[in-house]
């Protein structure tokens, strides 16, 4: 019965709508504010910095990108059911390492978990002399942030905790890989 309701929930709000044609406006607003802003404060930084920035921000991207289309991928190909979707007995239930193939079910690996990793992304912000030594600080800033999606997700029945931990896992993989190929690409800058 609770399987039954709580489905009726998902698509009643599925109906409704989050994204209204509002929010949608107010999300370019924000957009387009943010960008003049902080094209206005590039404009104030000197050349040396902003080669730095733009490094950090290349890095974001690989970081970002490699953490979606890893998670959108094994998602399509791993095919693992939601706890909500299950029958009352479970029977339909998979174990996190058992791929299933394309199935329409998209519960491994959680990629909320692995967007709310995503804030991982401002450890990179200590290397600004503002936050010098603040990597600590940023990390678990992250991490609790991250916990509380996570816990969020299990508690409301939309993923299991191995597919939350992953989510995660994914996110901690791609930053210190986007990390390293930024590095090597900034010392090929260097030598030509």
């Amino acid at each position: 019965m609770r399987h039954l309701r709580r489905n009726h929930r998902l698509q009643l709000i599925r109906r409704i709508g989050l994204f209204t044609p509002l929010t949608w406006a107010l999300a370019f607003i924000v957009s387009v504010l943010g960008t003049a802003a902080l094209t206005a404060a590039a404009r104030k930084t000197n050349r040396k910095k902003m080669a730095e920035y733009r490094q950090i921000a290349l890095t974001g991207i690989v970081f970002i990108a490699g953490t979606f289309f890893t998670v959108q991928i094994t998602k399509l190909f791993w095919g693992r059911g939601r706890f909500y979707d299950l029958d009352p007995v479970a029977s339909e239930f998979t174990r996190w390492f058992t791929p299933r193939g394309i199935t329409g079910n998209y519960s491994f690996p959680s990629a909320h978990s692995s967007g709310a990793a995503a804030m991982l992304f401002l450890t990179l912000l200590s290397r600004h002399p503002k936050y010098k030594g603040k990597e600590f600080i940023f990390f678990c800033i992250s991490v609790i942030y991250t916990g509380i999606v996570a816990f969020s997700r299990i508690v409301n029945g939309a993923h299991f905790a191995s597919d939350v931990l992953f989510g995660f896992l994914i996110a901690l993989a791609w930053l210190e890989l986007s990390k390293k190929i930024m590095k090597i690409k900034s010392q090929d800058l260097l030598i030509s």
